[in-house]
């Protein structure tokens, strides 16, 4: 039987200071809920031209035990790349909802196949894309149009990351994910 639904595990994480773990909530007794399978899938944004000086760990753990601590087991680990050369700048003017160009004075380190982050004011209206084109240091156009407006104030940054897994339930009473950046 087929079940599909939306459960954010970790919400948008802002706070960039390291030493730093985040566990998600924990969702339980897969095998009463008829799922034999779920998707993670995990955005990383950076804010910082700063390059990491050491990747961040996102661990999906699971559990065959309905309860306890010490029973989690790594079932994949994805590490975020390391490097600088991040581009950063605020759009020269509005960028609307439904359009992929955004405006940007300058486009260094930013390159055809970046996943950006748009990072807006309101949290909620923050959002990532994939650069399809960049207009040296006029704009760069995204590979769908954007969600919500970006003004001004909104930070773009480039290289940010998307991981995704598959994980198979059958085995499985409980499961989290685990931000690890100490």
């Amino acid at each position: 039987r087929n079940k599909v639904s939306q459960i954010p595990l970790i919400s948008l994480q802002t706070n960039t200071s390291a030493p730093r773990v985040v566990i998600s909530s924990v969702l339980n007794e897969f095998n009463t809920s008829n799922f034999t399978s779920i998707s993670i899938m995990i955005h990383l944004g950076r804010v910082s031209t700063t390059g990491f000086t050491a990747g961040i760990n996102f661990r999906i753990e699971g559990s065959s035990a309905t309860s306890g601590d010490g029973y989690w087991f790594p079932i994949t680990i994805f590490t975020s790349t390391l490097g600088t050369n991040i581009g950063s700048q605020n759009p020269s003017s509005t960028a609307a909802a439904g359009q992929n160009v955004i405006a940007i004075g300058a486009t260094a380190n930013f390159s055809v196949g970046d996943i950006v982050y748009i990072q807006n004011a309101t949290e909620a209206n923050s959002e990532f894309g994939r650069i399809t084109v960049v207009t040296l240091n006029t704009s760069i156009t995204l590979e769908d149009n954007l969600r919500f407006a970006q003004p001004a104030t909104s930070l773009v940054t480039s290289k940010s990351e998307m991981f995704y897994a598959l994980i198979d339930t059958s085995s499985l009473r409980r499961l989290r994910v685990v931000c690890d950046w100490e």
